[in-house]
């Protein structure tokens, strides 16, 4: 074809013909490795294993933390159902024991047990 000549639809549809022929003649000659690329695996890129294990190790924290957290959520779901503080664990705060006081744990913020005596009146 002369570089002068616009691409029209029959020339491009004839020269896809052609390549589909010409392939399939060597599909059918050699299988599948006529139609991968011919390149040498000796020059392949190194993996930057630095930034992977980086990556390996921001994953197994961030699961841990879901997994930390789900174990929490189990226990206060857990202690909602066997009726201990039925009505803080609905309202997603855990009971905890810190050097003799209990606190509510929920999330950041940390809130003080009222303490309430039942005696006589």
């Amino acid at each position: 074809m002369p570089s002068s000549e616009a691409l029209t639809d029959e020339y491009l549809a004839q020269l896809l013909a052609k390549d589909a022929k010409d392939k399939t003649i060597k599909y059918s000659s050699y299988g599948l490795q006529s139609l991968l690329p011919r390149r040498p695996t000796t020059n392949a890129p190194k993996p930057n294993t630095r930034f992977l294990k980086n990556i390996i190790k921001e994953t197994d924290s961030h699961n841990a933390a879901l997994r930390a957290k789900e174990v929490a959520d189990a226990r206060v779901r857990l202690q909602g159902i066997n009726g201990n503080n039925t009505a803080k664990a609905q309202h997603g705060f855990v009971t905890q024991k810190i050097s003799g006081k209990s606190r509510h744990n929920r999330g950041a913020r940390v809130k003080k047990e009222k303490k309430t005596t039942k005696g006589p009146r």
